[in-house]
């Protein structure tokens, strides 16, 4: 599913709508918890192990000026230089196809049977004594 959603994405491909892969929408909630770099470390694991929104303490809802929702910490609740943003809530998210695994097939499929030949050429070759 994980390498059909990198693929195909939620859309299709472009003059191509047809994708096997719906939308993402929650399916015990209202929103979608897309994890923030304040939430990750620089390898991008979740810091103290804390992998759901839940498990953060003193954390509330903050609106941005645009309207997105996140979930945040900081002081008091109010939008300040110290105030960390955990998680952006998303309702419904749809991916771009990403990994272009057919495009790339092939254009080196040519290429690739050349060497497949070649190489099981080479091994019946040894396998008959003729080397």
């Amino acid at each position: 599913m994980v390498a059909a959603v990198q693929e195909f994405g939620t859309k299709g491909y472009p003059g191509n709508s047809d994708s096997p892969i719906p939308t993402i929408r929650p399916k015990r909630s209202q929103f979608l918890t897309i994890p923030m770099p304040d939430a990750l470390t620089p390898s991008g694991r979740p810091k103290g192990g804390k992998r759901l929104a839940r498990q953060w303490d003193d954390t509330f809802v903050y609106q941005s000026p645009k309207g997105q929702l996140f979930i945040a910490q900081g002081e008091d609740g109010e939008a300040g230089d110290d105030l960390s943003l955990l998680f952006m809530l998303r309702r419904k998210v749809d991916l771009a196809p990403r990994l272009g695994m057919r495009q790339t097939f092939g254009r080196v499929t040519d290429r690739f049977m050349r060497r497949v030949d070649v190489a099981t050429q080479g091994e019946l070759a040894k396998a008959m004594g003729r080397r």
